[in-house]
């Protein structure tokens, strides 16, 4: 039954929600910018898929529709990137440090 469940795409789904979740949580709590949500929800997802011993692969195809609505959006932050070009020329010295 537990194999079963950790194969399955709703599980791969439901952790990465919920590790997104935590980490919003804990960014909320302690205001420190090295508490970035999407680093903890990384950081919970690879901890679980050690843990648990999942598959990469059985992990991938669960949440392939995750990466499938999250990639248009990823692709829509270009447009306003591209209209900032000129300030993120004059300040690239500190966004390579950050």
């Amino acid at each position: 039954m537990n194999e079963l469940l950790l194969q399955s795409a709703y599980f791969s789904i439901a952790l990465s929600l919920g590790a997104y979740w935590v980490g919003t949580r804990i960014n909320k709590r302690f205001k420190n910018p090295l508490l970035n949500p999407l680093l903890i929800a990384t950081v919970l997802v690879v901890a679980a898929v050690l843990l648990l011993d999942i598959d990469h692969g059985t992990y991938a195809v669960g949440i392939r529709y995750l990466t499938w609505l999250l990639t248009p959006a990823t692709v829509c932050l270009s447009i306003p990137l591209y209209r900032q070009l000129s300030l993120l020329r004059k300040n690239w010295v500190a966004i390579c440090v950050g």
